[in-house]
């Protein structure tokens, strides 16, 4: 692994749970969601604040829609945001009535698919769900605690999916053409501290694992095997992602809610969305085909 730049901070406006950072091709600017606050933000490198916009829903993740506008994963299912009107379109909601439960981490394949996971305070009853571009929802993977971390190899034969709680990245053989999954069996099972989070996969197929609570990020080679440690400046980190014109600048996003209120003196970049050049490349995220 060739060495990574300075950390340095893109952006605070204080995120109480910062999440889904996606990096915008086409705008060049970075978009991330507060799911705890119900804002979703935007910046390009160079501004010194972000554009936010209310919502009113908690927001767990976000693609971009080739119409315009973006696709979300929520508390009330997947809905669909209309910049130019600020409106949200329901689209559906496969986890209406189950007590506790909200959309987390999610990410749209290469056929413009969203694929996006839920998540309850306790117990291993969400899913993995697949939302296609016709707005039918297809239930991927059962028995999960925490959705977290996904993503694709660049040649779209491997799917990773993060349960968190049960500390492991799950690896399975994926059918791009008719969007399926087989052969599931364990890339990674953590231990020490933090748990597994968000990730980001770059263009060697190295996975890069977000540690939450472990304050560092991990990287993985395909099989498996840990070949470099990151270290951000405040234990809760979120998610990341590849960005910028080559798409080799990493984008971390963090958390001050999963703080004690202890702890936040002496971490007072807790919810800053960070930045670092690597000599990695990322994938160009693809677009929801809607």
């Amino acid at each position: 692994m060739s060495e990574i730049g300075e950390i340095e901070v893109f952006s605070h406006p204080r995120n109480v749970l910062g999440e889904s950072p996606r990096w915008h091709p086409i705008e060049r600017r970075l978009y991330w969601t507060d799911i705890d606050a119900g804002l979703i933000f935007r910046q390009a490198p160079g501004e010194e604040k972000p554009e936010s916009f209310p919502m009113v829903v908690k927001v767990g993740c976000i693609g971009f829609r080739k119409s315009g506008g973006l696709i979300l994963a929520t508390s009330s299912g997947f809905q669909a945001w209309q910049e130019n009107e600020n409106r949200l379109i329901e689209l559906g909601d496969p986890e209406a009535g189950k007590s506790g439960a909200r959309f987390n981490d999610g990410l749209v394949d290469a056929f413009g698919r969203f694929w996006a996971g839920s998540m309850t305070e306790t117990g291993a009853s969400s899913c993995l769900y697949r939302l296609d571009p016709d707005h039918s929802i297809h239930t991927m993977v059962k028995g999960v605690t925490i959705s977290n971390g996904i993503g694709w190899n660049k040649e779209n034969t491997r799917f990773y999916f993060t349960d968190t709680l049960k500390r492991t990245i799950w690896l399975y053989d994926f059918d791009l053409n008719a969007g399926k999954l087989s052969n599931r069996r364990v890339f990674v099972q953590t231990n020490g501290s933090g748990v597994p989070d968000g990730l980001a996969i770059d263009t060697d197929g190295n996975i890069w694992s977000v540690q939450c609570g472990g304050g560092k990020i991990v990287v993985y080679n395909p099989d498996g095997e840990s070949i470099h440690e990151l270290r951000l400046p405040t234990s809760c980190i979120t998610a990341c992602t590849f960005g910028g014109p080559y798409l080799s600048d990493l984008y971390v996003t963090s958390s001050r809610s999963l703080l004690n209120p202890s702890e936040l003196p002496d971490q007072p970049l807790a919810g800053a969305v960070f930045k670092t050049t690597t000599h990695s490349k990322g994938i160009s995220p693809y677009f929801y085909m809607e």
